[in-house]
């Protein structure tokens, strides 16, 4: 029995969603401007006791989309293996002949000139050997490839390993070594209510790091690390992550798949320049329509001291579909998931199911989001959960449209101690951007709102939104239900 079938679900001909027995039907909005006619889908919407998170199922799965547009999971024209047991001088044709580097395998897939399979052994590969590097110059396909973790999880991004710090001999507190450059140093030992890893500040002098527990200071090509804890700085247990450097970047029109092999095989991409520890453009759109779809996988810890500006997952525009089942996005300089249309594509899409973006937003950015979108980009977010972001946890402007099916925000912390004006805030649309929020749910702290509209030209459109504690705020715009 399929998901269509389940017992003690109903739906009238025309929905978009399955609902239990009992609510009202969840039809897509009519004005969304949703791509129908090339990425169809209904919607499962489940509801568990005693927590206040939605799950979403979908009659398609992101596989099904992929294999539709591109050869390249199933039936590739080349298959290339990585492992850190590999080597680069190896053909990477065979899981015994193993490339070394990520780069390696994207590299050959790009001679070979046809859609390719790349297949990860799982394991840690730093930046010298992740997706882009190539040597610090970068490399993106140019081909058709799906990126698959095989045997658990694929760790990877612009970290280094520590060198060989030791105690210093004046800072006594702090262990040291030589380093050009470092965007952010992170704690892999302890993490925070979020579950990620703590981050340690970054402070002005060497002197000033020797006497501050959980920070850190580059001074003359010299890295100061001070662990509270007193444990001995090394891979296991701190992580240096580099600037000028990232780790998946496309800005070709390809099809592009990231995932695994089965059960909980994905990728935890962490750290991160430019404009996303994930970045996808095409520039120009295109006309052709393609998809990146991503599932089971994590984009955190993007930016820091130096790239001050970097967000978790960024499509800067995409002529196509754009689809996240499964992915988080946490602990980044600027926002989680940002979706824009900055070149200008026809069709433009973004799909994200049962996705998170916890703990977006360093200071002095302002208006940092677990989710935002920009121009005129359509969203749809199922069963979405984000939580303790900076500005507007879910927030969108200029002319996007989003319907949000399930999505669950609490504890936005605002912007204000940041230098920004927007409070404790769950949904915000500006401009002449529109929500449809639909079975969508609010836990503010004190003094929060749930809604908020900040023009006359935005619109919220509500439709059985669970009860909150919080107040609207529809200023001069509109909040109303459908």
């Amino acid at each position: 029995m399929g998901i269509l079938d389940a017992p003690g679900y109903s739906r009238a001909a025309s929905d978009a969603a399955y609902v239990r027995s009992g609510a009202l039907p969840a039809t897509m909005p009519s004005g969304l401007g949703w791509d129908t006619t090339n990425f169809p889908f209904i919607a499962l919407l489940r509801d568990y006791p005693g927590t206040p998170r939605s799950m979403a199922e979908l009659n398609i799965t992101p596989e099904g989309i992929f294999d539709s547009y591109s050869p390249a999971r199933v039936t590739p024209g080349a298959t290339f293996y990585v492992s850190n047991s590999g080597l680069d001088t190896n053909n990477g044709t065979t899981s015994g002949t193993a490339f070394k580097s990520i780069w390696k395998a994207v590299a050959a897939a790009n001679t070979a000139a046809v859609p390719a399979k790349v297949i990860v052994a799982s394991g840690t590969y730093f930046r010298t050997n992740n997706p882009w590097y190539n040597g610090g110059t970068g490399v993106a396909p140019t081909v058709d490839i799906a990126f698959i973790a095989d045997g658990g999880r694929v760790i990877t991004g612009t970290m280094d390993p520590p060198g060989t710090p030791t105690k210093d001999a004046t800072q006594t507190n702090c262990y040291s070594y030589a380093v050009s450059s470092v965007n952010r140093v992170q704690d892999m030992v302890n993490t925070n209510s979020f579950g990620n890893h703590i981050e340690y500040q970054n402070v002005a002098t060497a002197a000033l790091c020797n006497t501050t527990p959980n920070s850190w200071n580059l001074t003359g090509g010299t890295l100061y690390i001070n662990r509270r804890d007193g444990a001995v700085v090394t891979n296991t247990t701190t992580r240096v992550f580099r600037p000028s450097t990232s780790t998946f970047v496309f800005p070709n029109p390809v099809n592009i798949y990231i995932g695994g092999t089965s059960g909980n095989d994905g990728w935890d991409c962490e750290g991160g320049s430019n404009i996303g520890v994930l970045a996808a453009y095409t520039n120009p759109a295109g006309t052709t329509r393609h998809v990146i779809i991503v599932k089971n996988s994590t984009f955190k810890y993007g930016g820091g001291v130096v790239d001050g500006t970097t967000r978790g997952v960024s499509v800067e525009g995409w002529q196509g579909l754009a689809w996240f089942q499964n992915c988080r996005a946490d602990a980044n300089q600027t926002d989680g998931f940002n979706f824009h249309n900055v070149y200008g594509a026809l069709n433009r899409n973004g799909l994200t199911t049962n996705c998170t973006g916890y703990d977006n937003g360093r200071y002095p950015n302002q208006s940092n989001q677990g989710l935002t979108t920009h121009e005129d980009w359509v969203h749809v977010d199922i069963a979405g959960h984000y939580s303790g972001n900076h500005g507007g946890t879910v927030r969108c402007i200029n002319t996007s449209k989003t319907w949000l099916l399930g999505t669950f925000v609490e504890n936005d912390l605002g912007d204000v101690a940041y230098g920004g004006v927007v409070p404790p805030t769950a949904f915000r649309v500006d401009d002449s951007a529109v929500y449809w929020c639909d079975r969508t749910k609010v836990a503010m702290p004190a003094g929060g709102y749930s809604y908020v509209t900040s023009t006359g030209t935005a619109a919220i459109h509500k439709r059985n939104a669970w009860p909150s504690p919080h107040p609207d705020n529809p200023g001069t715009g509109t909040i109303d239900s459908y």
